[in-house]
């Protein structure tokens, strides 16, 4: 997403260059560059063209094509989408006893199961 939004954010450059529109006016929706208040569109494909061949392009203040790289570092490196239980109980001399401890994670739909690791204990 973060690559994706640089990416947009010049091809709302290119396709007001384009259209001969400030670039605050350009709005991309629905897979087009629209100039807000009027009937003025680039469909993305065409803005991606004039990004790769710069014809009628400001080569003076941007360098042609449309690729970009974003890196993505989340707040933490574990990520559990699912809980973990743990049941327990006071015995009458105020300590605490684990009766019963439950562990279960729910990834939803696996798309690369080799990085899953599939961990059954029962003691």
């Amino acid at each position: 997403m973060k690559a994706l939004d640089k990416i947009v954010a010049k091809g709302k450059k290119i396709a007001a260059h384009l259209m001969e529109a400030a670039e605050a006016d350009i709005e991309f929706k629905d897979g087009a560059f629209v100039v807000r208040g009027t009937d003025k569109k680039k469909a993305f494909a065409e803005v991606s063209l004039a990004a790769y061949v710069p014809h009628n392009y400001p080569l003076d203040k941007l360098e042609p094509g449309l690729n970009e790289n974003a890196f993505y570092d989340p707040a933490t490196s574990l990520s559990r989408p699912a809980a973990t239980s743990a049941k327990s109980r006071w015995t009458r001399y105020r300590h605490v006893k684990i009766v019963n401890f439950t562990a279960v994670d729910d990834f939803g739909k696996i798309i690369n199961p080799m990085i899953v690791e599939d961990r059954c204990t029962a003691d």
